[in-house]
């Protein structure tokens, strides 16, 4: 019998983290198992969870979402492909087609 206070509940191990039974969702390995290996699929959901165990335990601050790096990066490449003419240089180096 489990002291006063105390669950008797196992706490969710990182191989099974994933949706609950009841929303009839694959775990992350069952899922990956649809691509890889079985013992591939697992291998790569069990680093996925250490990860992120790692990081949940970790005194650094966590990146911050809110920046659209992504768009920034698109709009960037977007300028500089406007911006090349034939002959134009880039990175050094002439650029002709």
């Amino acid at each position: 019998m489990a002291p006063a206070g105390m669950s008797t509940q196992p706490k969710p191990s990182p191989h099974t983290a994933g949706p609950e039974p009841y929303e009839g969702l694959p775990s992350l390995g069952q899922a990956l198992a649809d691509r890889w290996p079985v013992a591939d699929a697992q291998a790569l959901a069990d680093a996925y969870f250490e990860r992120l165990a790692s990081l949940e335990a970790s005194d650094r601050p966590r990146p911050d979402p809110s920046t659209d790096v992504v768009g920034e990066l698109i709009a960037r490449g977007e300028a500089a492909i406007r911006a090349w003419r034939p002959g134009h240089l880039v990175n050094g180096r002439t650029e002709d087609l």
